[in-house]
């Protein structure tokens, strides 16, 4: 490959680079870790770091009790910052969630919500990976200017900077599509069992597999989902 050839392939990965850069230097959810907030740093991450402290504290108990987690969301103390008193982030995750999540309390807030941004990043980057080996025939410079376009996409830079899951539910769905095209269905159905932190994106995809009578995927992802259950 000559140099010409590498320069035209490198750029596409330098100009993502730039723009997630750009994307956090200017995200209002990541400014500055000040000690008065009107919205939380990093948007709804909040709720994840909270769950995830009441969890680590042996308190899952009052994941959902309001007062009790609302106490915690506006403790300075706790949190690093003073949220205005009206916010308030409902916990909307089965327990499961916020149990894989808990590691996270061991750290400052700020730390982890950077932490977790990362992943949410790394998340997107994967399921481009996924993506692109299971259309072997796209050029691969091809599909990184596709990439370049993707995370100019406004919902995608609102989830990445509001502490959304998108890229997450994106990568579970990736992997469950790739590893259905390598015809292994009970591997996908146990992905796909994933998504049992969001049921709702997961009926339909669930309900028309079953109507296509596959039926170990369903079984897999069934599997999952009381797996995630018993971890409850």
């Amino acid at each position: 490959m000559g140099n010409t050839e590498r320069a035209k392939t490198r750029t596409p990965h330098l100009i993502i680079a730039a723009m997630l850069i750009c994307v956090y230097a200017f995200s209002p959810n990541y400014f500055a870790f000040d000690a008065k907030r009107e919205s939380p740093f990093a948007g709804d991450f909040l709720q994840e770091w909270i769950g995830s402290y009441i969890v680590w504290n042996h308190d899952a108990g009052k994941l959902y009790d309001v007062p009790f987690v609302k106490q915690l969301q506006h403790d300075p103390q706790l949190v690093g910052f003073k949220l205005d008193e009206h916010s308030y982030f409902l916990m909307v995750y089965p327990p499961f969630y916020y149990v894989l999540l808990s590691p996270m309390a061991m750290l400052p807030y700020d730390v982890a919500a950077w932490i977790f941004a990362a992943i949410m990043v790394a998340c997107l980057f994967g399921s481009a990976r996924l993506m692109l080996k299971s259309t072997p025939d796209f050029k691969r410079d091809h599909f990184a200017w596709l990439l370049v376009a993707a995370i100019a996409f406004v919902p995608l830079l609102d989830s990445l900077t509001s502490g959304q899951k998108g890229t997450l539910c994106l990568l579970i769905l990736s992997a469950t599509f790739y590893l259905l095209k390598q015809d292994r269905p009970v591997r996908a159905g146990m992905v796909f069992g994933l998504m049992a932190f969001k049921p709702q994106l997961a009926i339909v995809i669930g309900l028309a597999m079953l109507l296509k009578g596959q039926y170990r995927f369903a079984a897999a992802a069934i599997a999952t989902a009381l797996l995630s259950a018993a971890i409850c």
